[in-house]
């Protein structure tokens, strides 16, 4: 009984066995219609995107994946061999297709939780800066303390920062992360913040006299723009140096005199004109002399001391503005420019009303500025640029509106904190202007440390040459006191200037923010053709030398162009402006400059 039994069963086996070799042959047949080469895929790297992982392709796995297929194939005629039927391909696509959305929707969802956050914590630094400078400034007029509240704010942020640096570093590093967004908002939007004298400098000049503003030309002629006659031809819009005509209107009378190296004659042009000639020259020739005395002074003091350079902390650039930016705030404009003209008192008071689109103006202003090609950036700077489009919307308006333009200008810097006005908002970022030099200096102690002698004594010198030189000749030439004072700080940033102006009685403050911004539109724009014709190489003296005389434009305009000077820059730009307001702060020096200049 056990023969036939052992018979049959080798016969199935046998049969068995002929029919998988059968079955394995025709499935390699038509799921391989021909035979990879495995050792070739595998030597081969460009053909793995054919085949796959070369870790799978061995005879051993081939073969057993053949057998896990043909075991499955045997299970039963119902069994789905090698393919899918049609239940089962809709479920696989569903899967993905819901994977697909799940993965976007988890995407989007990420980027918008992001921007979110990133608009809150930009919300949240900047206002806790905005908040501390009103705090201080109303705590400063309480006491009837006369020193910058925000230079004091300043001087507190870097203490603490310091301090943390030396007991919790950590702490110093989180202080400085948490404030970034607000540092990087003031950098990127900082020259608006000198718009608004440039934007109201046809209100402000009308009340000077002719006379006057021929002396400050004068002045600074014989005193300092002697020097620029020698290195750099100037041309500007109403004048010439290098014995060209200067052309100004006194009296309605054609006159011809020569002044110094200045013939002047009457080719019937307003006084604005002359006004705002003057101030270019002004801002010229003192642009030039603080920029040769700091240039100098700091060459000096490298020779002596002769420190060797370092790699600076890597200063973070904003980012470019983009088309969605710009269609923001043009549709501001035109819904805010249409809306003050069918209703003028719509927001209480005409300043609240016209403050939206005056506001877009500027700003749009400085973003098509700052888009221009670097040759036209030359003759059109950014911040021109703002000044045109908003003096150019408020003239518009004030013809459209039948108000005139001197009442819309009015109405751009009103000054007084209860019924601001576009110029208002963009002034007050002032004082945070000062407030995040503690934190640009943080960044940079240790190059401070490393090269305060050149740093130090070059701005201390560059400052009290600035100051004391102005106000002399402003006496000698019979200048009015107030505009003498007015003119004495343009080469301090805005934010301080008008800080310093604010400790004299009768200064136009108007005036002395006009004459800074030129004075940094003049430097932005010849200070490394002036840098290379005085022979200055030293990225040191180079930095030093443009932040002291052009603050904040200079510093622009030459760190673009030479990276390796912008730590020194940083550093002048502010040290320019704390070391002027503490100078003037002192009783005896500020006496000493009243009666200078009479």
């Amino acid at each position: 009984m056990a023969t036939p039994f052992l018979t049959t069963s080798t016969t199935l086996s046998l049969s068995l066995s002929t029919h998988l070799h059968r079955l394995s042959s025709s499935l390699s047949s038509t799921c391989f219609p021909f035979k990879p080469n495995l050792d070739r895929v595998r030597r081969n790297p460009s053909l793995l995107a054919s085949y796959g992982n070369p870790h799978l392709f061995n005879h051993e796995d081939h073969h057993s994946t053949y057998k896990s297929l043909l075991s499955t194939r045997v299970l039963g005629p119902k069994s789905n061999f090698l393919q899918m039927g049609p239940s089962e391909t809709s479920c696989s696509r569903e899967i993905l297709v819901k994977s697909s959305a799940s993965d976007s929707s988890n995407t989007v969802i990420s980027t918008l939780s992001q921007k979110v956050f990133g608009v809150l914590h930009l919300v949240v630094s900047l206002g806790i800066v905005l908040a501390m400078d009103k705090f201080l400034k109303q705590a400063f007029v309480a006491a009837a303390i006369k020193f910058p509240s925000a230079l004091f704010g300043m001087f507190c942020i870097f203490s603490v920062l310091v301090i943390l640096d030396i007991t919790i570093p950590a702490a110093a590093t989180s202080l400085m992360n948490f404030f970034e967004p607000a540092l990087m908002f003031i950098q990127r939007w900082l020259p608006l913040f000198y718009v608004p004298a440039l934007v109201v400098l046809p209100l402000s000049v009308r009340d000077i006299p002719a006379a006057s503003g021929l002396k400050i030309c004068f002045i600074i002629d014989t005193v300092e723009g002697n020097c620029l006659e020698h290195h750099m031809p100037l041309l500007l819009p109403t004048h010439r140096f290098e014995c060209c005509p200067f052309h100004f209107e006194m009296n309605h009378q054609s006159t011809r005199r020569k002044l110094g190296d200045i013939f002047c004659f009457d080719p019937e042009l307003t006084v604005m004109k002359l006004q705002i000639s003057v101030l270019d020259s002004s801002a010229a020739g003192g642009w030039l002399a603080s920029l040769c005395v700091a240039g100098f002074t700091a060459i000096a003091i490298r020779k002596i001391v002769k420190t060797e350079m370092v790699d600076a902390e890597p200063m973070a650039k904003p980012s470019a503005f983009a088309p969605i930016e710009f269609w923001t705030w043009g549709g501001i404009f035109l819904a805010s420019f249409v809306s003050a003209i069918f209703y003028p008192t719509a927001l209480g008071t005409t300043a609240r009303t016209c403050l939206p689109f005056l506001l877009a103006s500027t700003v749009l202003g400085y973003m098509v500025g700052s888009g221009l090609p670097s040759a036209v950036k030359k003759v059109l700077h950014p911040i021109i640029c703002c000044a045109l489009s908003a003096d150019l919307a408020a003239v518009a308006f004030g013809y459209i509106s039948q108000s005139g333009v001197d009442a819309v200008l009015g109405d751009y810097l009103t000054k007084v904190s209860s019924n601001p006005g576009a110029g208002d908002v963009l002034m007050g970022f002032l004082g945070s202007v000062i407030l995040s030099f503690a934190f640009s200096m943080f960044k940079q102690r240790k190059l401070v440390k490393r090269h305060a002698a050149e740093i130090f004594i070059s701005i201390i010198l560059s400052s009290l040459f600035s100051l004391y030189s102005t106000a002399l000749v402003g006496r000698l030439v019979g200048l009015e006191p107030s505009l003498t004072v007015s003119i004495l700080p343009r080469c301090i940033t805005v934010a301080l200037a008008l800080s310093i102006v604010s400790l004299f009685e009768g200064a136009n403050s108007s005036l002395t923010a006009a004459a800074v911004v030129v004075t940094g539109l003049i430097g932005a724009n010849f200070v490394q053709a002036t840098l290379d014709k005085l022979r200055f190489r030293d990225p040191i003296a180079r930095g030093i030398a443009t932040a002291s005389s052009a603050h904040g434009l200079g510093t622009a305009a030459l760190s673009a162009k030479e990276p390796e000077a912008l730590p020194f820059c940083a550093i002048a730009y502010g040290l320019t402006g704390i070391f002027g307001s503490l100078f003037c702060s002192v009783p005896v020096i500020r006496q000493s400059l009243l009666a200078i200049v009479g």
